[in-house]
């Protein structure tokens, strides 16, 4: 995916997080919103933490497959008003893959270039998200 792409759809999501910040939503659907927002930050905490150059790609790629997991889940509860930013955050996690699945082909340097690059895209996206939930959920 080329990198003016992952401008744009991050250009996108910006303006997209800002204004679901002020979407509102029922008391049982805040909390289970909440709730699955708390089960994927335990998720993305690890993606902060993630050093490519520390761990085998199988490690990387299940890390990513499982933080999709948690996203998928959480996008579960909110009823459509994070589609957006989570969709950026989606195709950023499926950039990642890709090159995880593509790093038997190129040299250690490429693939861990690649890879510092895709965690800062995920990490990107996943502020987006952050900043439109805390709002609603009124955490930080």
């Amino acid at each position: 995916m080329s990198t003016t792409s992952r401008t744009t759809r991050l250009s996108v999501a910006i303006a997209v997080a800002a204004t679901l910040a002020t979407a509102g939503c029922g008391v049982t659907t805040q909390r289970e919103l909440c709730r699955q927002y708390a089960d994927v930050t335990t998720k993305a905490q690890q993606l902060r933490q993630l050093d490519t150059t520390a761990n085998s790609p199988e490690f990387v790629q299940k890390l990513f497959a499982d933080f999709g997991t948690e996203v998928d889940q959480f996008q579960s509860t909110t009823e459509g008003s994070l589609d957006v930013a989570i969709s950026g955050l989606r195709s950023a996690l499926a950039d990642a893959r890709a090159d995880v699945a593509a790093a038997a082909n190129q040299a250690d340097a490429q693939v861990q270039a690649l890879l510092q690059e895709d965690v800062h895209n995920i990490r990107t996206q996943w502020a987006l998200v952050q900043q439109a939930v805390e709002a609603q959920c009124g955490t930080k």
